[in-house]
């Protein structure tokens, strides 16, 4: 692939998967919450419980991007997100009672605490550091576009999955959501590079060096000789 292609690609890609890996249910958690059987009142109090868990995991987010660069973390996020969604659609599909509803509820919370620490942040760094300085303008662009074009079709799509008087998925949409992390987890493993500890300069180098996928990034070894730059892993 071209080198303006994959950068944008991976830009664009990253940054729409904070829409897929919580498609439907993250968007509308009080309505939720509320169809998994919880009292309007509870499913209020469980979504402002969510702004605490947005503000503490968004802060513990920064130390392991830090650490553990941006790939890997991307990567646990989707398969632990996966497993999770998918729980969240075997206990709506089991029944429907009170205490199945809270557990559904305690299922989501964990998400939503994985993705703040994961998918929800991570997305930006990998969008500052992949885009090239002559295209950083374009390359943000369409992958904010990306996002927003994902985010319509969520906001669309999503009253009409949970309405019991429409498809009536209700937390059964987890199955849903849960493929589509499943999704984004293969999407990374092949086309996700490792951006941390590295210059723009650098990342240009390896984007635009052929025959390198995703996986070597953080082994490659740049060299320089005048103005003869090579690449070895």
């Amino acid at each position: 692939m071209p080198f303006p292609c994959r950068v944008i690609s991976t830009a664009c890609i990253s940054w729409g998967s904070q829409i897929l890996t919580g498609f439907v249910i993250s968007g509308f958690s009080t309505y939720f919450f509320e169809q998994a059987g919880l009292a309007s009142s509870s499913a209020f109090k469980m979504t402002l419980g969510m702004g605490g868990i947005h503000l503490l995991c968004n802060g513990i987010s920064a130390a392991i991007s830090g650490n553990y660069g941006r790939r890997n973390p991307y990567m646990v996020g989707c398969f632990l997100m996966a497993i999770l969604q998918i729980l969240i659609g075997i206990l709506a599909a089991v029944g429907g009672s009170q205490s199945l509803g809270y557990a559904v509820s305690a299922v989501f919370l964990i998400w939503y605490a994985v993705w703040c620490l994961t998918l929800g942040p991570i997305p930006y760094v990998i969008n500052s550091e992949v885009s090239s300085t002559r295209l950083r303008s374009k390359t943000f662009v369409l992958a904010r576009g990306t996002y927003i074009a994902l985010n319509i079709v969520n906001s669309v799509v999503s009253p009409y999955l949970l309405n019991p008087t429409a498809a009536n998925w209700k937390g059964k949409t987890g199955f849903l959501t849960g493929g589509l992390n499943v999704l984004c987890l293969l999407w990374a493993f092949v086309r996700l590079p490792e951006t941390a500890n590295r210059t723009f300069e650098e990342l240009d180098i390896l984007f635009a060096t052929k025959g390198i996928n995703a996986r070597k990034f953080g082994k490659a070894t740049i060299a320089r000789e005048g103005e003869e730059v090579s690449v070895s892993f």
